[in-house]
């Protein structure tokens, strides 16, 4: 089984590919999955057509999105929430949201993984997932 742990930050969709057969990561070029225009539907089709071929191409069967906060000084853009609303829209895979403070409970060391740094959240993200299906 292939988990995809998602990041969004601001425009940008930040994923991570986790093959929980031997727990170990993907690691296939993804192209850069962002909006600049969240008003433009055409990006946005675009956008989704992009995440339904990254999502197939990695054979993936469950994505995990790292819930944001809706109000408040740390909130989401609107952006971001639509990126969110547009993998939940994504056929034939299982979505789920992780709630923040469920990641930043686990336990886990970026040095178990080569990562690059903005990846982690990601894959604690997937991590979480994979620990709530075990």
């Amino acid at each position: 089984m292939i988990i995809c742990g998602i990041e969004i930050k601001g425009s940008e969709v930040i994923p991570v590919f986790l093959n929980t057969d031997n727990n170990s990561l993907i690691r296939n070029k993804t192209p850069k999955i962002k909006v600049e225009d969240d008003e433009d539907a055409k990006q946005l089709k675009q956008a989704l057509f992009l995440l339904q071929d990254v999502m197939a191409a990695n054979e993936v069967t469950h994505i995990a999105i790292k819930q944001r906060a809706r109000k408040g000084r740390m909130s989401g853009s609107p952006t971001g929430f639509k990126l969110e609303a547009l993998i939940q829209l994504i056929d034939g895979v299982e979505v789920s949201i992780i709630k923040a403070t469920e990641v930043k409970r686990m336990d886990f060391k970026p040095s178990d993984y080569l990562i690059k740094q903005k990846e982690e959240q990601a894959l604690l993200t997937a991590l979480c997932e994979l620990k709530r299906q075990s």
